[in-house]
């Protein structure tokens, strides 16, 4: 039996698309679409790093924002749910990262594997592929329409 909690959720609006794994909330307001609605207010009115950093719980979120055609992507502040990026690329599969890119036989990351296998998590942005690295909790990717990479943002 699933989880409904770490199941994909989605909330779309005229202005905003977001999808979210995990606990997402926002002080004084319900967990979930709700809270995810707030953020979206919140981005309009002060920009990614301020409406991004109210966000609290154990989540990964992407949003884009229609009007600037722009994608943001983030996780929850102490990283419990990893979100990865690969040059222009950001998600929660690690296998899937790696399948885009291209073939590279130095790509073995032995610590982000050690670690991995020791603690079942990755541990200080590491991971088995030295191309691909987790997030921070207080990092944000935005890629605005049309841009190749991600540009990096610190939340408030």
């Amino acid at each position: 039996m699933s989880s409904p909690i770490l199941a994909q959720q989605h909330l779309e609006n005229g202005e905003f698309a977001a999808e979210w794994r995990g606990f997402l909330f926002v002080r004084g307001h319900s967990a979930g679409a709700d809270s995810v609605a707030r953020l979206c207010r919140e981005l309009r009115q002060n920009g990614p790093e301020q409406a991004l950093g109210l966000a609290r719980g154990s989540f990964s979120l992407s949003l884009l924002d229609k009007r600037t055609r722009t994608s943001f992507i983030c996780s929850d502040p102490f990283a419990l749910v990893q979100v990865l990026a690969a040059g222009d690329q950001a998600g929660n599969d690690l296998i899937g990262l790696i399948r885009v890119l291209p073939k590279e036989d130095a790509s073995l990351n032995r610590d982000g594997l050690a670690a991995f296998l020791r603690y079942g998590c990755y541990t200080l942005g590491n991971t088995i592929d030295r191309r691909v690295r987790a997030l921070s909790g207080g990092e944000i990717l935005a890629k605005p329409a049309g841009a190749h990479g991600w540009q990096r943002f610190e939340k408030a």
